[in-house]
């Protein structure tokens, strides 16, 4: 394996060097966390390499995207499920949110 390629431990980060494998435990949560963001998008994506600047740029963003989205989704969910949202099919298939006490406003603007 290349030098900088994670091996198949899952329980920590470990470079590859000559020699062997040195493991590189996370000092913090936040290093722990975003290493579980690569991992996560390199087995969606297993064909992916991209430079530090790509990583942050695509893969990160992606992957951050992906996850809010689907938060976004199940809170929704639950709000429309309370009674506070309201969710909409438009004609064309496409699913809207709003508020479930919106008021509409009359020709005169009130």
């Amino acid at each position: 394996m290349a030098h900088g390629l994670r091996n198949k431990h899952h329980s920590c980060l470990c470079v590859w060097k000559r020699g062997g494998s040195v493991p590189e435990r996370p000092t913090n949560d936040e290093i722990a966390s975003l290493a579980d963001e690569i991992r996560a998008y390199l087995e969606a994506h297993p064909n992916a390499s991209d430079s530090l600047e790509g990583v942050v740029t695509w893969w990160l963003t992606r992957q951050r995207y992906k996850q809010a989205r689907d938060k976004i989704q199940r809170a929704l969910v639950y709000l429309v499920n309370e009674g506070v949202v309201k969710e909409v099919r438009t004609p064309g298939g496409r699913t809207v949110y709003s508020s479930a006490t919106r008021r509409f406003l009359d020709n005169n603007g009130d």
